[in-house]
């Protein structure tokens, strides 16, 4: 059973890297609405990487201060 769930995550992942490899349309990014010097021209793939990175990164600096308290509480629970 084990085998067949990871085999199904297995093909799904295959899935959504094929849908992700085909999406490399050029997309222009507007940084600045109005100016069109201020412009990042890059493959699609690449700008939802990078935001979804960006999402990471902010949800581990949001839970940072829970971190650590966790971290700080077990230290003094240990001595």
């Amino acid at each position: 059973m084990k085998f067949l769930f990871w085999f199904l995550r297995a093909i799904l992942f295959l899935l959504f890297l094929g849908f992700a490899v085909n999406n490399n349309h050029e997309v222009i990014l507007r940084i600045v609405p109005g100016f069109s010097q201020y412009v990042l021209i890059g493959p699609l793939v690449l700008w939802l990487f990078i935001a979804f990175l960006c999402g990471i990164m902010l949800t581990v600096v949001g839970l940072l201060p829970v971190i650590l308290r966790g971290l700080k509480s077990n230290k003094s629970n240990a001595s």
